[in-house]
């Protein structure tokens, strides 16, 4: 059988309603998603973010796929420097869809989901937002840290030169914008718009659930130990309790993560830190 090859990326920007976004997509009949949503496969500067790194098994993500779309939604593909080559180069026939909201809002986001995760330990943002140089140098990273590039915000706030990249590697008929607001005040109008740049029918209706509220940890090493890679001997032994008690799966670690998490709405952003970032980073 030929390999599917995954043909549409949503490459980002991170917090930016990418999430939503899969989740509308993947309501449609002609469109596949793999239940790894973000094997960042080809941001292979990343690596410690990467879910897949063979060629073999990333293929493998998309066997059982017989729908016209197979989608990829790892969103630090349009941050990274070397995946929008690598994605054409593997698929010349891809279609790209970007997210995009204001980078103030974005970076904001993205410190509260850092933190969550455990790759950022400074809980204030703008106390964060101040040891950008001096993690530029190598220095306060955090030790549980997977990608010190993240907590350089600036850079990673910097989504009009990463746009500009894709423009000058992509042809721009092959990349749909959606703008996060606007997929927040009209989801169907907005999913529907961007159907029809793939060419499929419209929708009629969406489950338009809210996804990735603001969360914080009740005790962030708990965190730390869900996104962490469970160590070889460590599956080993799961591997054997599961067989010892005939069960299929432990689901520990999500019952723990379900657990630890805790809706809270973040403060806004002050406008001084609003006039701060935007005279020292974004362009």
């Amino acid at each position: 059988m030929e390999n599917k090859k995954p043909n549409l990326f949503l490459v980002g920007a991170p917090k930016c309603g990418t999430t939503s976004m899969y989740k509308y997509l993947e309501q449609h009949k002609d469109i596949f998603f793999p239940k790894v949503k973000e094997p960042n496969f080809f941001s292979d500067n990343f690596s410690r973010m990467q879910r897949v790194s063979e060629l073999s098994s990333y293929l493998a993500l998309y066997e059982s796929s017989e729908e016209k779309i197979q989608g990829d939604a790892s969103v630090n593909y349009l941050c990274s420097r070397v995946a929008i080559k690598k994605i054409i180069d593997f698929n010349p026939e891809s279609k790209f869809i970007v997210m995009l909201r204001n980078p103030c809002d974005m970076i904001y986001s993205l410190h509260s989901q850092l933190f969550f995760t455990g790759d950022e330990n400074e809980r204030d943002f703008e106390k964060a937002w101040d040891l950008i140089q001096e993690r530029k140098r190598g220095n306060k990273i955090p030790a549980f840290c997977r990608e010190p590039y993240y907590l350089q915000y600036d850079e990673m706030g910097k989504v009009g030169n990463q746009v500009h990249h894709l423009l000058s590697v992509i042809p721009r008929n092959r990349i749909h914008f959606v703008l996060q607001q606007d997929l927040k005040s009209d989801s169907l109008g907005v999913v529907n718009d961007t159907l029809s740049f793939l060419g499929l029918e419209a929708l009629t209706s969406l489950d338009e659930k809210i996804h990735n509220k603001n969360e914080i940890p009740r005790l962030q090493f708990i965190s730390i130990l869900y996104h962490m890679r469970i160590p070889r001997i460590l599956s080993d032994f799961f591997l054997i309790l599961k067989r010892a008690f005939r069960i299929e799966r432990l689901h520990l670690r999500k019952k723990l993560h379900q657990i630890n998490r805790r809706e809270k709405p973040r403060k806004d952003l002050s406008d001084e830190q609003r006039i701060k970032m935007l005279d020292e980073c974004f362009e």
